[in-house]
């Protein structure tokens, strides 16, 4: 009985320390954009630092997530992902302003759970530096996507608020962009 016990104040202990190397918590709102550090994130299942905004009929997810490595201690180079609950074969982004726009191929991913009836779209690894260029500095986002029957959609997503939030969300999870453009993991202090 003994022995018991001790090894539920161990396991107690641990765990603990675990989830003491970050702080979950809201970072920043700002007009339809959040950033927040979540110990597990709702579809990943993993711990995870994020800006986010809702598509215009609120159904959709547009987020900036960067996933905690426990190895390192740090968050990881952010991924830039759509989630959705429409059935989606393919997604063609454009980030525009004033008639100027950026175009993006995002690919499906499978979120890390079945409970959840949603499907994402991640950035392609090469396109997410420009990309969150292109969200910081653009006034929105339009999703285009083939459903299950073929007929293309579009979601919409307004980028007011995007540039401090991200910004912040960088700061907080200690992420920069440095000259060169390049999004680069620093440790966490």
């Amino acid at each position: 009985m003994i022995k018991a016990t001790l090894l539920i104040l161990l396991t107690f202990a641990f765990s603990f320390s675990a989830q003491a190397d970050f702080e979950a918590g809201e970072i920043s709102t700002l007009r339809q954009w959040t950033a927040e550090v979540v110990s597990v994130h709702s579809v990943w299942q993993k711990p995870a630092c994020l800006s986010y905004t809702k598509s215009q009929d609120e159904e959709s997810t547009l987020e900036v997530i960067s996933f905690y490595d426990e190895e390192s201690k740090q968050f990881t180079e952010p991924t830039i992902n759509i989630l959705t609950p429409f059935e989606v074969s393919f997604f063609e982004v454009v980030v525009e302003i004033d008639g100027i726009s950026d175009d993006f191929s995002f690919l499906p991913v499978l979120p890390d759970t079945d409970s959840l009836e949603v499907v994402g779209a991640r950035a392609l690894f090469d396109d997410r530096q420009d990309l969150v260029e292109s969200l910081r500095r653009r006034n929105r986002v339009t999703a285009n996507y083939l459903d299950a029957t073929g007929e293309v959609k579009s979601i919409v997503f307004s980028l007011s608020g995007s540039s401090q939030t991200l910004q912040s969300q960088f700061e907080a999870c200690g992420l920069e962009i440095n000259e060169r453009e390049t999004l680069q993991a620093l440790p966490l202090p």
